[in-house]
């Protein structure tokens, strides 16, 4: 075995030092988010990861930008938004072509006729060396890989006459 390739749910990186402990080999940590190719950043993890929370790593095969809510690229350590250059990446869809409005703009940065941007709803900041570390964003999460909306859960709940509170929690049970 020489290359681990892990994507999908954050690496937590109690599980990276725990990998280092039996394996020799290289793990890398791919960041991607549904509808879009699954490596859109990645990491090479080492042996020793010191930080709280991981980074998704650096850009791979797209241009991804951190910016703020005017479209400005932020400084390192300042938290924006994550796009994603979709120039030329046709399998970014939604089903809903008012979301895709809202999620596909104009790319700022590149200048070509047509040139979009993807907005991933995901927050972030650049670290001193320009890895990019994931903020989750509040009321989503993973279950089993899967993104789960836990706000749309909640809603679809209240919706039953039997039901005037309630509150979804996302537990893991190991």
């Amino acid at each position: 075995l020489r290359y681990v390739f892990c994507c999908g749910a954050p690496l937590p990186v109690r599980v990276v030092n725990e990998f280092f402990k039996h394996l020799q080999c290289d793990l890398y940590y791919l960041y991607g988010i549904p509808g879009t190719p699954p490596e859109i950043t990645m990491k090479k993890c080492g042996p020793e990861e010191v930080w709280d929370i991981l980074p998704i790593g650096f850009p791979y095969q797209l241009p991804v930008y951190i910016l703020d809510k005017h479209l400005h690229p932020v400084p390192r350590g300042a938290i924006g938004e994550i796009y994603i250059s979709a120039d030329g990446a046709a399998d970014f869809s939604t089903k809903d072509p008012q979301e895709s409005a809202l999620r596909f703009l104009v790319n700022p940065f590149t200048g070509l006729e047509g040139g979009r941007i993807f907005k991933t709803g995901n927050s972030g900041y650049y670290t001193n060396d320009k890895q990019i570390i994931l903020i989750p964003a509040p009321g989503r999460a993973e279950l089993d890989g899967f993104p789960v909306d836990i706000n749309e859960i909640e809603l679809a709940l209240l919706n039953h006459p039997l039901i005037d509170e309630c509150t979804v929690m996302i537990k893991e049970t190991g």
